[in-house]
């Protein structure tokens, strides 16, 4: 065997080397990412168990201290959610027999083992919300679900359903904190969730700054400019740089944001189109004799929705 062929077998060899490292390394990741899915998954009975508690504690010392509707909680096994909804009651308007059916919040696990809490807020003949549904927040998995984070979206889906109720009028506050949740919801759903300022640009564009004005001020006062005068230079068009860079950042931002926005009008317009159905049918029926309207039940309402949050996967519920 010549020294060339001997070249040729030690490249061929480093190379596969190479190769099975990569290999080696991608498939230790991926076991890794496998037993965490798996943890995560297996842990959702308990963390499923421990949200129920608080949900129903939640709902008993409502049903006491606020009697006006109750609060009811269910835990589906089979899809991996726990609910908690309003009832629905009456609701004095235009319509006759107009019905206002309980805002909603669902916790669900997708099969990755990441939870999604999602909002749904009052809704009735006269009165609906722009967005059919917000995305409370997404997270990785079941260990996630602390004291802080549960006592959160509890607060905020009261708030909620007290802002979309057409029972109440709602304060600057809350209309404030659906502004909020609103907002919140674009950004998961738009995949620009944290395509905003990014803490580590604020902090840049501020240090920047001052550092831009110390060296400004000790370049007038030091007498000798020229040896300040090429660093003030540099940290300005650093701090240039930065913002521009922030600025096509909050475009992409408000472009895939205008997007949602356009796909939630065609939403709300399907919506309102099954609404004037239901609302034609309930003024047929209001003609008919008592006796046909007892023949005659209403059909039942079912509730999908399908929600893609960042990279993390899709999120589907019926």
């Amino acid at each position: 065997m010549t020294a060339h062929e001997d070249a040729l077998k030690d490249d061929e060899a480093k190379e596969r080397a190479r190769v099975a490292n990569v290999v080696r390394g991608e498939w230790h990741a991926s076991e890794r990412a496998l037993r965490k899915r798996f943890y995560r998954r297996a842990s959702w009975p308990i963390v499923a168990d421990k949200l129920r508690r608080r949900l129903q504690h939640a709902a008993e010392v409502a049903r006491s201290e606020h009697p006006w509707e109750h609060l009811y909680v269910r835990t589906d096994d089979p899809s991996r959610s726990v609910s908690i909804w309003f009832g629905k009651h009456p609701l004095p308007g235009v319509a006759e027999e107009d019905i206002e059916v309980g805002a909603s919040m669902v916790i669900s696990q997708d099969s990755r083992g990441g939870i999604a809490v999602l909002l749904f807020p009052f809704e009735s003949l006269n009165l609906r919300q722009r967005k059919p549904k917000l995305i409370w927040g997404y997270f990785d998995g079941p260990e996630c679900m602390c004291e802080k984070t549960i006592l959160g979206m509890v607060r905020d889906f009261l708030r909620y359903g007290r802002a979309t109720s057409g029972l109440m009028a709602a304060s600057g506050q809350d209309r404030r904190t659906v502004e909020r949740l609103e907002e919140r919801s674009r950004g998961f759903e738009s995949k620009t969730a944290l395509a905003g300022l990014h803490p580590w640009a604020l902090g840049a564009l501020v240090l920047g700054s001052l550092a831009t004005l110390a060296l400004f001020i000790a370049w007038l006062t030091a007498g000798d400019g020229d040896k300040f005068e090429p660093w003030t230079g540099i940290v300005a068009l650093l701090t240039g740089w930065t913002s521009v860079w922030v600025q096509r950042l909050g475009r992409s931002r408000d472009e895939a944001r205008a997007r949602v926005i356009a796909a939630e009008d065609a939403e709300r317009a399907e919506r309102d189109r099954r609404f004037e159905s239901k609302r034609e049918m309930l003024t047929e029926r209001s003609k008919m004799p008592k006796d046909r309207k007892r023949d005659e039940p209403l059909p039942p309402h079912f509730l999908s929705y399908k929600v893609t949050i960042g990279q993390h996967g899709q999120v589907r519920q019926q």
